[in-house]
């Protein structure tokens, strides 16, 4: 896979000389190159920047907030863009051991190693332990320790042995679980730390290391268009009940750095391993070398040169020879991949099949005689170093031409059969997960179709190696339709589906009018894969179901529940059009009409989306509908309404457990905008997902005006919503106005003092944006003068 190697990340940027300078001031957009990369960095009132780089096709988004102070503008990434990721699990009370797991997954072990970490209340590199020191199961290290009410966590990299960043975390003695890990990939390094200074011009800032000065021109002022590249970037806690921490600084160990003058000089040549030992096994004999196809796995490359290869670049003999010395890793590479048949001059007629039309040629096959690729002319180097090296780029590309066309033509062959349905999909996603295994955020599609040659001497052939999503929610849809809709339920077949939805997230829809429905009834309906979940949802929702896309941030595997719930939410929010937005949320009603198991997940969702789109959409009497049904069910009586919410607490908590830590958290932030704060416990979270979905629904009737009728369940709502969380500024501001709307106008006037002294009092817990104080503040002196 090919990555993009950034030359320059911001993750602790000083720029100078600004002391005249406001943000409103330097906001902007501003520009950059450095050899094939191009820089964009934007800079935005609310002190948000952003900065975009672009190297050839590939483009990465890094984000944060800085500040200007005492001459001084500082940035700081958001945390998605850290070295590593940590999180913790609170308790309310002080805790006299703490867990701490260490995931490096299970091909970054290597790793553990270079990474160091001490837990005490100041920095000390003798205290550092490497964590491959902890015990180890799989690839989590595991390690307990007593945390003290002022101590830190110091976390360093040392790979490579160069001055190394130290992350500083603060911890707590509160602290019940710690879950580190760290960011992978080339983009999400930390840099040395700039600087940046005033240029010769006007419109120049200059960014610096030290020794590479960058200048950077202001183009343009900030325009609407540019409003998203100022939202911050979030970072979801690893596992369900924990929360991000932020680190608190970041500071350079230059101890780290390796002294070349006191070291001992070692003979690399002479002590370097040997790996002629990785020797390749070269056959001659074409059904012997099939034979190892089929019983390995591999591919086979079968390859012939003449004996007087006259204008060839390379001969096969020169290839296998730097390939067998003592210092060459590409024996092992080949070897892991291929098995290599050297055709004999009496077999080179089999060549004819494949449309070779000079030599030296190569033919790639599956271990069942497919063929994926060939090539030839005497540019044979070019041929020979495809295979004969210890990088992935060429393999990679085999497996998607595998995928994209072998397996399909075998699924065609044979009737679009069960097992050769099954064994597509399967591959499929696997390829996908590989695909992305090494990216970050944002990923990247690291495969790039082969080109034919314009040279006519020589030929490749081209290698499809664009993921074929719809081909593979084709198939999904008619392996579900035709085998396993009127089975029994199966967590195998859930498996599959999961593996295919997740690998295909950016795209799947539940939706989707695949080739199969289209044949059947040409309607949009729900595709047969998401009603084999709803109809199996009872018997299935207690397993786990785990995909390859899990290994890495979820041991557990994913609930059903969130499987579904993560397509609604994602097909929902990428839908353009708004014929696609309502039958996404027709679909969400559904969800919970046919599985009443997650009417206390999914319902809250259901109705903050419905008030977002009511207007847009017209679907005001579908939101009332919903709300009524539901949140009368919850707080027609505000009496009753804690011990209702306690008991489908309980319930929900003790019989779908793995739903419910995920729809704390997921469903946490889509109505809230924030993840569940784990220190409150998972009943306060849950008592706040309530009651902000309860006003949600009294503040939408009151803006739309309806009947008394409808105002005084809305009423009963607000005041509930109360019950839940009594200080919170928004509620109380809602059920002012309710009550304002009805004629209670001395009660309104002072539940309406009491929300704007709440959003007023910067202790109180609750941010409240200055322009919703100002319309709380406003709203309260219209109603002393009646004109509300």
């Amino acid at each position: 896979m090919k990555k993009l190697i950034l030359p320059l990340v911001f993750s602790a940027l000083a720029l100078t000389s600004f002391a005249q300078s406001t943000s409103k001031g330097l906001s902007g957009y501003y520009k950059s190159s450095f050899s094939e990369v191009n820089f964009q960095l934007f800079l935005f009132e609310n002190q948000r920047f952003q900065l975009s780089l672009n190297q050839q096709e590939h483009q990465s988004d890094i984000k944060g907030v800085f500040t200007l102070k005492n001459d001084t503008l500082r940035f700081s990434t958001d945390n998605v863009f850290d070295r590593f990721v940590v999180n913790q699990k609170m308790t309310t009370n002080e805790v006299p051991v703490t867990k701490i797991a260490i995931v490096l997954g299970e091909e970054d072990t290597y790793y553990a190693d270079y990474i160091q970490l001490m837990i005490g209340d100041k920095y000390d590199k003798e205290k550092l332990k490497a964590v491959s020191t902890f015990e180890k199961k799989d690839s989590v290290y595991y390690f307990s320790q007593k945390i003290n009410a002022d101590d830190h966590l110091f976390i360093v990299n040392s790979l490579g042995g160069s001055k190394s960043y130290v992350y500083d975390y603060a911890l707590n003695n509160q602290i019940n679980e710690l879950y580190i890990g760290q960011n992978r990939g080339d983009i999400l390094d930390v840099f040395n730390q700039l600087y940046a200074y005033k240029g010769k011009e006007a419109n120049e800032i200059v960014i610096t290391d030290g020794r590479s000065p960058l200048s950077f021109f202001f183009i343009r002022s900030i325009e609407k268009a540019d409003d998203k590249k100022a939202e911050p970037t979030f970072v979801k806690p690893v596992k369900s009940g924990f929360t991000t921490l932020t680190k608190q600084s970041l500071f350079l160990d230059s101890t780290f750095e390796y002294n070349y003058s006191d070291a001992a000089v070692a003979d690399t040549v002479a002590a370097a391993y040997d790996y002629s030992a990785d020797s390749i096994s070269v056959f001659t004999d074409y059904s012997k070398a099939l034979t190892e196809a089929k019983n390995t796995g591999k591919y086979l490359v079968m390859y012939y040169e003449p004996k007087d290869c006259s204008g060839c670049t390379s001969t096969i003999n020169e290839v296998l020879r730097e390939a067998k010395s003592a210092y060459s890793y590409i024996a092992g590479s080949v070897n892991k991949s291929y098995v290599f048949y050297q055709v004999p001059e009496a077999d080179k007629n089999r060549f004819k099949k494949y449309t070779i039309k000079k030599f030296p040629a190569m033919v790639i096959l599956t271990p069942q005689e497919e063929l994926l690729y060939y090539g030839y002319g005497p540019d044979n180097k070019t041929q020979l170093d495809k295979v004969f090296t210890y990088y992935t780029d060429f393999v990679n590309n085999l497996k998607m031409q595998q995928v994209n066309v072998v397996l399909p033509a075998r699924v065609e062959k044979s009737g679009y059969s069960e097992p050769e349905l099954v064994n597509y999909l399967k591959e499929s996603a696997l390829v996908k997960s590989e695909q992305y295994a090494d990216a970050t955020t944002p990923a990247y599609d690291g495969y790039h179709a082969e080109s034919a040659k314009k040279d006519l001497n020589n030929f490749s052939s081209p290698l499809e190696t664009a993921y074929d999503t719809l081909r593979v929610v084709h198939y999904l849809d008619t392996l579900i339709a035709k085998y396993k809709l009127n089975s029994p339920p199966d967590t195998a077949t859930v498996n599959l589906i999961a593996e295919v939805m997740i690998n295909t997230d950016e795209t799947y829809c539940p939706l989707m009018t695949s080739q199969y429905i289209a044949s059947v009834d040409g309607q949009m309906k729900v595709s047969p894969a998401m009603q084999y979940l709803l109809k199996n949802y009872a018997e299935l929702k207690n397993y786990q179901y785990k995909t390859s896309a899990d290994s890495y941030y979820d041991d557990e595997g994913r609930s059903l529940y969130e499987i579904i719930s993560e397509r609604i939410k994602r097909a929902l929010y990428a839908a353009e059009t708004e014929e696609g937005q309502r039958k996404m949320l027709a679909f969400q009603q559904e969800f919970i009409r046919q599985t009443p198991e997650v009417e206390h997940f999914e319902t809250p969702v259901l109705i903050n989306n419905l008030n977002f789109y009511a207007g847009k959409l017209s679907l005001q009497p579908m939101f009332e509908e919903v709300a009524i049904n539901y949140c009368e069910a919850i707080a027609k009586n505000p009496e009753a309404v804690r011990g209702i919410v306690d008991g489908v607490y309980t319930k929900l908590a003790s019989f779908q457990k793995k739903a419910f830590d995920v729809s704390l958290s997921d469903n946490h932030y889509a109505i809230l905008g924030e993840y569940c704060n784990s220190e409150k416990g998972d009943k306060a979270c849950f008592d706040q997902v309530m009651a902000a979905t309860l006003n949600t629904a009294a503040w939408s009737f009151f803006e739309n005006k309806v009947n008394d009728e409808l105002l005084k369940k809305a009423l009963n709502w607000s005041k509930s919503s109360l019950v839940l969380e009594k200080n919170n500024p928004y509620y109380l501001d809602t059920y002012a106005h309710l009550l304002y709307r009805l004629g209670n106008k001395v009660e309104a006037l002072k539940q309406q003092q009491l929300a704007v002294a709440k959003a007023a009092d910067k202790k109180s817990g609750y941010y409240i944006q200055e322009d919703m104080l100002s319309n709380m503040k406003g709203d309260l002196q219209k109603m002393k003068a009646g004109t509300l």
